[in-house]
């Protein structure tokens, strides 16, 4: 399965492979993208339900009401321990760890890195840890 999203502020990008779903994020996150983006979100997860990557390399903009908002609603449906983000600018990054989903979700460099995190099961968020 391969589909493009296109949205006022950016595009997404999803895909599945190797058991893990994949979305390519790009552009702005925010509010209005926000509910196009859980619509699909919910077709993906009915189709195959499996951890997924989100990666954020080329998303310039996200705020509480859109990404955040999008991150929490597809834990709470998911897991957040099913979930990584790949690859956040500092602006990002510095807005999930004030929402405190770093301490969640896998926060990885690359594509790679989230898929053998999510794949192996790795214990390294609190989450994780409160639960072991």
């Amino acid at each position: 399965m391969k589909e493009v999203i296109k949205f006022n502020t950016g595009e997404a990008k999803f895909s599945y492979q190797y058991g893990l779903g994949l979305i390519k994020l790009s552009g702005e996150i925010d509010f209005a993208a926000y509910h196009l983006l859980k619509n699909y979100i919910n077709f993906f997860l009915k189709i195959k339900w499996c951890p997924i990557i989100f990666d954020l390399s080329n998303v310039v903009f996200m705020d509480n009401t859109g990404g955040i908002r999008l991150l929490v609603y597809t834990g709470k449906r998911l897991g957040f321990h099913r979930i990584a983000l790949v690859n956040p600018n500092s602006n990002i990054e510095r807005l999930l760890k004030l929402s405190r989903l770093t301490e969640y979700v896998f926060l990885c460099e690359d594509i790679n890195r989230a898929r053998n995190a999510l794949s192996a099961g790795a214990i390294t968020t609190k989450a994780h840890q409160k639960s072991a």
